[in-house]
């Protein structure tokens, strides 16, 4: 689990739950469960030249994203992920 910064309004520190990392074209596929104590969510970070996050609960209307959301600056938010992950070092296991 990655603390990612005390982005929520409330005081709480959000974090990251990695559970998969893959390899596409030119980055990298990070997914995990993203929460702040109140709310966790799938979300789906990519890397490369069209750095992206995706969260889940955006296209399943999952219960309390809206008000993550209003926790969260989005757009902070999706920054401080590509931020962490940019910082880790994955090592493939064989």
């Amino acid at each position: 689990m990655l603390y990612i910064d005390s982005l929520d309004i409330g005081g709480s520190a959000v974090y990251i739950d990695i559970h998969s990392v893959e390899r596409s074209a030119d980055g990298m596929r990070i997914c995990g469960t993203l929460g702040d104590g109140l709310y966790e969510g799938e979300v789906l970070i990519e890397t490369g030249a069209l750095s992206d996050v995706t969260f889940a609960d955006t296209w399943l209307g999952g219960a309390g994203f809206r008000d993550f959301l209003e926790r969260c600056d989005l757009e902070r938010l999706r920054q401080a992920l590509l931020a962490t992950v940019g910082t880790i070092s994955f090592s493939a296991r064989h």
